[in-house]
């Protein structure tokens, strides 16, 4: 679909798109650097649940910024990782021939092949009484 538009507007296209998430990402980022300075000011306020929400807001983010400190040092290492790996060819060919990174691809059977979802425990049926008794089946829980 992208392919059907010139190189001019597909650039546009791109910048937009560029401009608008770093926009995005740097006033996400604001946001959670200002949510202690939010704390700060809920607590000065008059109301209990201002304060209690701001006493909250103030506990909660050295935790919260511990957290995303180790999430986003993981993210860049994984992301990192994956432009060394796709841009230098031995390793990529190394860990490809190793299936590393690939899913195993499930063979679709077609709908009169499936296999069978349940599985039953076999049990033994009671013999046949003879004619004219009553056999007795004990009653059993699985």
């Amino acid at each position: 679909m992208v392919e059907r538009y010139d190189a001019v507007t597909q650039s546009l296209v791109m910048a937009a798109i560029g401009v608008g998430m770093t926009a995005f990402v740097y006033g996400l980022v604001g946001v959670i650097v200002k949510l202690d300075d939010l704390g700060m000011f809920l607590m000065k306020k008059d109301s209990g649940a201002a304060k209690t929400l701001g006493r909250g807001l103030i506990a909660f983010m050295p935790w919260f910024m511990r957290t995303l400190s180790v999430v986003g040092t993981l993210a860049m290492f994984l992301v990192g990782g994956g432009l060394i790996v796709h841009n230098f060819a031995p390793l990529h060919h190394f860990l490809e021939a190793r299936h590393w990174g690939r899913r195993p691809r499930r063979q679709y059977r077609g709908a009169g092949n499936r296999p069978r979802q349940r599985r039953h425990r076999l049990r033994r049926r009671p013999a046949a009484a003879a004619p004219g008794k009553q056999r007795q089946i004990p009653l059993t829980t699985n």
